[in-house]
C-alpha cells in the first residue's frame, strides 16, 4: 500500500482541531499534524489578500486519497479549501506498516 499526504490550511486552529479528529475517528487519516500559523497571500474574487492560516498535513494511503478529499470538500470551512496531495517517495517500512493499520475500513461519514 502505497501513503499519500494531503496538505490543506485552515484559519482557525479550533477548525483543524475538528478536521484532525474527524479525519482520525473515520479512519481516514493515521495522523494529521498542524504546526504554526503561516502568512499566505493570494487573490480572491480579484483582490489581493493576506491572511494567517494554520497548515495540516493528512497521512493516509493512496486508496483512502479520494475519500479524504471528498471528505474535505464537504467539512472544510473554506469555500475553496486547498487540497493538494504529494505522493510520498519513501516511507520507513514500520511507518507505512502503522499507517496501514490506522486507515483500513476507512468509510466516508458527515458528508451529504
Amino acid at each position: 500500500m502505497a501513503l499519500v499526504l494531503i496538505y490543506t490550511t485552515t484559519a482557525r486552529i479550533e477548525d483543524a482541531e475538528k478536521l484532525a479528529e474527524m479525519l482520525i475517528k473515520q479512519q481516514l487519516a493515521a495522523c494529521v499534524s498542524f504546526g504554526q500559523k503561516v502568512k499566505s497571500h493570494y487573490v480572491w474574487e480579484g483582490v489581493a489578500e493576506w491572511a494567517e492560516e494554520y497548515p495540516l498535513t493528512i497521512k493516509t494511503s493512496v486508496e483512502n486519497q479520494q475519500l479524504v478529499c471528498e471528505f474535505l470538500k464537504h467539512n472544510h470551512p473554506y469555500e475553496v479549501p486547498e487540497i493538494v496531495c504529494l505522493p510520498v517517495v519513501y516511507a520507513d517500512e514500520k511507518y507505512q506498516q502503522w499507517v496501514e493499520e490506522n486507515v483500513v475500513g476507512a468509510t466516508l461519514r458527515g458528508c451529504p
